[in-house]
């Protein structure tokens, strides 16, 4: 695994004001949030299902997997309107929010903070995340390997999809050991796997749905730590309406939430163009030392 090293270049072109110590604030912290983004999924319904309350005999990490993987049946997503809310030190902000998904190929998210405007908007394909300061008419590009340098994880598109909409996902895809089935007792499952670098764990209820997903960098001592909660059935799709972050480091600790007010599954989608002509490009390595 990588370990947390620069790799993107200062661009001098990046914006030298801001409109004021708060914005600026406010700006590097979404802009990070929204990065390891930990943002998006929940949603309303009326119709609740009667969940199991043991699992079935004789698991095995390959039964798991495929149960899983029955449950991903996520297309397309709409979310028309998200509330985020970050604490980082003494600082507190809530953002309203939209996002567009089209399973493994993009995804769009707009931060409104005022009224509707839309200030800040990030797009993730499966090559790049791009972050766009309508204020300051910046934009700033980066590849996954730029994240999980800054990270300590080697994150891609297909796993912030995942960690987005409740999937299973597996990091160690990436190393040499497969997760597997920790442990089990009847009211939840431990799945994950751990070496020298990196940890990943999943709580899985006996339905099925992904409770808990911590992902450790050991080497720095860092964690994040996601928590679906509020599940519902909504176009067919059984979805968390909250999820719970939390983000540990030696030296601090930051909590956020996503609460989704509107969405709809498995509908035909359109994601709105950006005109890159109109921005100065800037450095995401700088944004993040700011």
């Amino acid at each position: 695994m990588k370990t947390r090293v620069s790799i993107v270049k200062t661009n001098n072109e990046i914006c030298k004001k801001f409109s004021s110590k708060s914005y600026k604030s406010m700006k590097k912290r979404l802009s990070i949030f929204l990065m390891i983004l930990i943002l998006l999924s929940s949603c309303k319904t009326k119709k609740m299902m009667e969940q199991p309350t043991y699992f079935p005999q004789k698991l095995t990490t390959e039964k798991v997997i495929e149960q899983l993987k029955t449950l991903d049946n996520i297309q397309t997503a709409e979310i028309k309107k998200m509330s985020i809310y970050l604490k980082t030190n003494d600082r507190e902000f809530n953002v309203t929010s939209s996002m567009t998904m089209k399973k493994d190929s993009a995804i769009n998210i707009s931060i409104q903070p005022f009224f509707g405007m839309e200030l800040f908007k990030v797009e993730l394909t499966p090559d790049k995340i791009t972050l766009y300061d309508k204020i300051n008419q910046t934009y700033y590009t980066a590849d996954y390997l730029f994240i999980a340098n800054h990270l300590g994880f080697p994150v891609n598109f297909f796993d912030l999809q995942s960690m987005l909409t409740d999937r299973y996902f597996c990091l160690s895809a990436q190393t040499e050991k497969s997760c597997q089935l920790l442990s089990v007792t009847t009211e939840v499952i431990n799945f994950g796997f751990e070496n020298e670098l990196l940890k990943q764990q999943m709580e899985i209820l006996p339905d099925f749905k992904i409770k808990k997903v911590l992902l450790k960098d050991k080497l720095h001592n860092f964690e994040f730590e996601f928590d679906y909660d509020n599940f519902d059935v909504v176009d067919g799709v059984i979805f968390p309406r909250k999820i719970s972050i939390v983000s540990k480091g030696l030296k601090s600790q930051n909590t956020s939430s996503v609460t989704i007010e509107k969405i709809k599954f498995n509908q035909p989608v359109q994601f709105s163009t950006t005109d890159i002509r109109r921005f100065k490009k800037g450095s995401f390595d700088q944004l993040f030392k700011k």
